[in-house]
This record gives structure tokens, sequence and C-alpha cells, in this order.
């Protein structure tokens, strides 16, 4: 994937969640331990973090090792 890919599939999916009637509340959010891609607030007021994959095959991309690198990274920014 290239840094353009990534781009557009974050610029996707800010407007499909704003389409949804989200907040965005951050975008490229970054955080000692990993960077969060987009921070929004949902219709029922609920903090949704989501990470944004882009590709020919985006449901490979979250490795384990980056999922525990963003569970830890929400750790600390909801225990400041």
């Amino acid at each position: 994937m290239t840094a353009s890919t990534g781009k557009y599939g974050e610029e996707v999916a800010t407007r499909l969640v704003r389409w949804w009637g989200w907040e965005v509340l951050k975008k490229n959010s970054q955080h000692r331990w990993s960077e969060f891609d987009l921070v929004c607030r949902d219709s029922s007021n609920s903090l949704v973090v989501i990470e944004v994959k882009a590709g020919k095959d985006p449901g490979r991309a979250l490795s384990q090792a980056k999922l525990a690198r963003l569970r830890t990274a929400l750790a600390a920014v909801f225990a400041e």
C-alpha cells in the first residue's frame, strides 16, 4: 500500500462516518505507542477509535502486534 492509498482510505472513512452523523474529533492522532487514524463521537455520544485499512487485502493488514500497540495506546489515553 502506498501513502496515497492510505490517505485516500482515511478520506473515504471520514466521509462515511460524517454521513452516518458522527463527529470526527481527530484525524491521525499521534500518541506515544501508536497513531489513531480517526477518533469520532457517534450518535449515542460514544467515543469511537477507527483504524483505517485500505488496499488489496485490508482484512489481513492489522497484525496482532499492531492491535496490541493500539490497545496499549488506548489504555494510556483513557488513563490520562
